[in-house]
């Protein structure tokens, strides 16, 4: 291995030892024997980020209106929403939710593809 991926990896080496001296002794990694997980990373944190980006969402379309609307000092009806899509076709859906998955883990998708480039 490279020293890129000796340094990237070199925090799990005492867990994978301390799991090699359990194993030995007929016994499990308990949920102590982990490192505590950072809060950005806890699932409900992760789905409240997924969520809201979900959510706020808008397509370039009505983004483009909203922005015309504003330009030219209209008020917005309806809260911003147009009454003529009320269903979103599959492929807004996709949009949608890949902007959500974007939103939520561009960091780590970011300097994952580093690492990972660093790592070739």
């Amino acid at each position: 291995a490279n020293i890129f991926s000796s340094l990237t990896f070199q925090w799990i080496h005492p867990m994978f030892a301390r799991a090699a001296y359990l194993r030995k002794n007929g016994k499990w990694l308990e949920q102590e024997d982990l490192a505590p997980i950072a809060s950005i990373d806890r699932s409900e944190n992760v789905e409240q980020l997924f969520e809201d980006a979900y959510e706020n969402y808008v397509p370039k379309k009505k983004k483009q209106k909203k922005q015309k609307k504003q330009k030219e000092g209209k008020e917005e009806d309806n809260n911003g929403e147009d009454d003529t899509a009320a269903v979103e076709s599959p492929e807004e859906l996709e949009r949608r939710l890949v902007h959500a998955l974007i939103a939520t883990c561009e960091r780590r998708i970011i300097i994952g593809g580093i690492f990972r480039l660093v790592n070739s």
